[in-house]
């Protein structure tokens, strides 16, 4: 059947407002020059595909920006458990253009350097968690609204379909339509939920572009998981990082107290609390748990390689026939993932189950079905299943199970096994050659004969067949696959991974540029293109256009096609640089740009070999190379420009010559929370905080954040300097400004409970590879190598090509393995080092000398011998200032905000700052808003 829902605003409004959602509006929000802020939502209109167990619910919001101004936006959506986004698009002059799945590192590349150009692009990336999708779109143009596209699809097979749009936000207009095979149920008009009929049906269709038939089924499943005794000891591993404040702590106590109850009279329960480190634990019993737990803070990131490494020695310290339960959302913000996979794939020497619980509506489902699986334990999503049930079921030991098909022409059936701890409704899926009317499978040792239902529209089609991509992905990143086959997987089904992103671009000419397969419509586009272009060429001699990497860069009706053209490659005269800006310039103005591709290769066209010109390569971290051609170069001329890293001077220049250490060992104890208590009401209160969300403009904020960070500091002991942080972070969100500071505050006499105040940046901005850089940055030089490496690891990974990453690796690896810190020039009594958050931004370094003397990018050596090594004009630093001897006097550093980025991505940054006083070193913080253009961030004296 088939319902249409449409209503205004004022009656949703006022129906519904009380109503508590079951999943959260899409929101966008903008970083502008007053601070963060949510765009309205000018229209809504969703779409729910139901068939059978499988639904796709697709929403076009039409947000409205009321400034004077282009913002770019982060959207952001929270998805149902084991939901995937199907599909992202924009709109071009009315027509949709859906994403194309592209290789992350390229797909982020592309994004970037096309918002520099003011041009409109989007991507979807994958994130920490599973659970929620980010969604990056530019620009939202001023006076105006921009509609954002997205369709997710889930299985609902051991839960109804929901949809609740109860929200009470002020749309102009909402419209509803779900198209449905089984009986809708209506709760006013912006409600509605389905429940599908018992029926075991398989889905079917065919894909013609693969030859090759898609069967989708939810059969019941019995299990025959054996009941473990009751234990006379639980060991509960308890996160406390500061993603723990999103988990339903009611629903956790209740679960709690349901699975003590089932263990033996006066269990005990021993208390093992973990964030950035693993704590001691402390005992107590069943009825004192409930006023412990509510007692430890939420603070630090989650570093759960740590606690996986520490596993079997926490196993070991517990009786033999105790129960271990392990409550964490799964998602780790220390590390990458290889380091975790590797300390997931130890487990199974663990040789105990797990009860692993989830009570977080943020969770990496993945990362959760990996654990149970490796250490034969069962699963418990509290926001799933209910707390006595999900009790039930953790007294129980899983059995694996095998899922395999006879049917005829069957290649694959998945998933490959089932571990279950309760009867439960499976999707299984298969594909093969051959149509069926009954699918034939097999679980454990079970036959069942599923009746085959055929669907044909091109809507079905794909829901079906990513049901089936869906699985394959599970079946990939549980086992840990290479990223190239997940790269692959991605690519062929259009699919969100760890490895592909969802790109949209302006213009044919843009996809053409970094090698991306068009989408249809485009590749329509530019046949006609070419066709008119080739015309014009033979009705003109005009002369040749520069384009831009095959790509015209001038107005299309001027357009003429490509006559001459040069290719290059650049490298560190060791291997090939991808991602590097190359100009060609002619009579000293930039006339093409381009980006080296993964092999570190370039091509610039021109209708006409230029007479003269030079092509000149640029990264973040190496120094810039330049080729002249004062007499032109032939077509089809082959160059190689080669970049040296950027060194500071020759004592500190850091070379790759020692091997990477091992981090497997990356055991970590940050002290104990055990003693501190969360904020009191009053701190909660507290006038100061609840003044900075009030603030006029980015300036202001800055200032109030300042003076609660003062108030911090002022008081007596640092556990309340410790309650007073988690209370203002909770009041100002996770502002970098403010928990950099605030880190620092605490550093000196309570150093433990600062490394997980400054940690907390990771939990806030978990796939923000600059400001991981910046958190390992301070790690290393507080002494917490291991954690600066996993740190650096992961920013690495997020973003291998920048190369200020890869710099701080060696210098960490330099120090680990000879015992001394590269990063100090041994020759220098006064070194200063800077660093910054954001791209494109031009932030310069200023040392004023006791004579007046002003070394910056202007005057780069004074008298006295003061030298800035770098001038690093496009973005993230580092900038480098040394002294050689210090005369009687007064020396302030400042920064300058010289440019930000004129697609006003750029409008904050935050800068790290060493200061190095004969070696002698501290840190410093500065926020920068363009606003200020000299900013002092200390003066040393002699």
């Amino acid at each position: 059947m088939r319902i249409a829902i449409g209503v205004l605003v004022v009656a949703l409004t006022a129906a519904t407002s009380a109503a508590k959602p079951r999943v959260a509006l899409p929101a966008l929000t903008s970083q502008t020059g007053d601070g963060k802020v949510s765009l309205a939502i000018d229209a809504l209109r969703v779409h729910a595909l139901i068939r059978g167990h499988l639904a796709r619910t697709t929403y076009e919001v039409t947000f409205r920006n009321d400034l004077d101004r282009d913002l770019d936006g982060q959207f952001s959506f929270p998805l149902p458990p084991d939901a995937e986004v199907s599909d992202v698009g924009l709109y071009f002059d009315g027509v949709l253009r859906h994403a194309v799945a592209v290789e992350r590192v390229q797909a982020r590349a592309a994004y970037e350097e096309t918002v520099h150009r003011r041009v409109d692009p989007a991507l979807a990336e994958w994130g920490a968690s599973t659970r929620a999708f980010r969604f990056r779109v530019y620009p939202i143009p001023a006076r105006g609204t921009k509609v954002v596209h997205i369709a997710y699809d889930q299985d609902i097979t051991n839960a109804p379909y929901e949809l609740d749009l109860r929200h009470g936000l002020p749309q102009t207009a909402v419209a509803l339509t779900v198209d449905s095979d089984a009986p809708v149920e209506r709760d006013g008009p912006a409600y509605v939920r389905v429940v599908r009929t018992d029926s075991e049906v398989a889905l079917a269709v065919w894909s013609a572009s693969e030859r090759m038939w898609y069967y989708s089924a939810p059969p019941r499943i019995r299990s025959t998981a054996a009941v473990l005794p009751p234990a006379a000891a639980v060991t509960l591993l308890y996160d406390v990082s500061s993603s723990a404040v999103q988990r339903d702590d009611d629903a956790l106590r209740e679960f709690l107290r349901a699975f003590l109850a089932l263990q033996r009279a006066g269990v005990r329960v021993t208390v093992v609390p973990f964030h950035v480190g693993v704590e001691p634990g402390f005992e107590t019993d069943a009825i004192a748990l409930d006023q412990r737990l509510r007692e430890l803070p939420h603070a630090g990131a989650t570093n759960l390689i740590s606690l996986l490494e520490r596993l079997p020695a926490i196993a070991a310290s517990a009786p033999a026939d105790s129960r271990i339960v392990l409550v964490t959302d799964g998602m780790h913000t220390i590390g990458d993932s290889r380091s975790l996979a590797r300390a997931i794939d130890a487990l199974p020497r663990f040789a105990r189950p797990l009860a692993i619980v989830n009570a977080s509506p943020s969770a990496d489902d993945t990362i959760l079905a990996r654990l149970a699986a490796a250490t034969g334990g069962a699963l418990a999503d509290l926001t799933r299943t209910g707390a006595a049930d999900a009790a039930t079921a953790s007294m129980r030991l899983p059995r694996r199970t095998t899922v395999t098909s006879f049917g005829h022409g069957i290649r694959q059936v998945l998933p490959e096994s089932l571990t279950l701890a309760a009867d439960t409704t499976a999707t299984l899926h298969a594909r093969g050659l051959q149509p069926l009317s009954w699918l034939p499978v097999t679980v454990g040792d079970a036959r069942r004969d599923l009746m085959v239902r055929e669907l044909s529209s091109d809507e079905e089609r794909d829901l079906v067949r990513r049901s089936w991509a869906r699985a394959a992905l599970r079946e990939l990143l549980e086992r840990n696959a290479p990223a190239a086959e997940v790269l692959a997987h991605g690519l062929r089904f259009r699919q969100l991974t760890p490895q592909t992103s969802l790109l949209v671009l302006d213009t044919w000419q843009d996809y053409d540029a970094y090698g991306i397969p068009l989408p249809p419509e485009l590749r329509a586009q530019k046949a006609r293109d070419l066709a008119r272009y080739e015309a014009e060429r033979q009705r003109s001699n005009a002369p040749g256009l520069l384009v831009r990497g095959g790509v015209d860069t001038t107005d299309d009706a001027q357009f003429h096609p490509v006559g001459w053209f040069i290719r290059g490659i650049v490298t560190d005269a060791t291997a090939p640089l991808p991602g590097v800006t190359v100009e060609m310039l002619v009579n000293d103005a930039r006339a093409a740009v381009t980006v080296t591709d993964a092999m570190g290769r370039f091509w610039i066209t021109a209708r006409r070999a230029p007479p003269r010109f030079v092509l000149r390569s640029m990264l973040e971290g190496l120094e810039t190379a330049t080729l002249s051609f004062p007499r032109g170069a032939p077509k089809g001329a082959m160059v190689e420009l080669v970049m040296r890293v950027a060194s500071v001077s020759e004592s500190i220049t850091v070379t790759a010559e020692a091997p990477a250490i091992d981090s497997a060992a990356t055991q970590v104890s940050i002290g104990s929370s055990a003693s501190l208590v969360r904020p009191t009401a009053a701190a909660l209160a507290d006038p100061l905080l609840a003044q900075i969300d009030g603030a006029a403009d980015i300036g202001e904020r800055f200032e109030r954040i300042a003076a609660a960070v003062e108030h911090m500091r002022s008081l007596s002991s640092a556990g309340d300097r410790f309650r007073y942080y988690v209370a203002a972070r909770s009041a100002i969100g996770g502002d970098k400004y403010f928990q950099a500071h605030a880190a620092l505050a605490m550093h000196a006499d309570a150093p433990e409970l600062a490394v997980r105040a400054l940690t907390d940046l990771a939990e806030a901005w978990p796939d923000d590879a600059p400001t991981l850089r910046l958190i390992g940055r301070v790690l290393d030089g507080w002494g917490h190598g291991q954690l600066a490496r996993l740190l650096f690891e992961r920013a690495l990974e997020l973003s291998p090509r920048e190369t200020q990453t890869e710099r701080e690796m060696l210098l960490l690896t330099a120090k680990e393995q000879r015992g001394e810190d590269r990063r100090i020039d041994e020759k220098a009594e006064l070194q200063v080092e800077v660093m910054w958050d954001t791209n494109y931004t031009d932030i310069d370094l200023h040392v004023t000398e006791p004579s007046g003397e002003v070394v910056s990018y202007q005057h780069r050596v004074s008298k006295q011998g003061g030298t800035l090594h770098e001038d690093i004009t496009s973005g993230f630093g580092p900038e480098t200032y040394t002294l050689p001897r210090m005369e009687a006097g007064t020396y302030e550093i400042a920064l300058d905000y010289y440019s930000g980025d004129d697609s006003r991505l750029g409008l904050e940054a935050l800068a790290h700052v060493i200061v190095y006083v004969r070696g002698e070193r501290r840190d410093f913080f500065v926020a920068l808003t363009g606003d200020k253009d000299n900013v002092v961030v200390a003066r040393v004296s002699r």
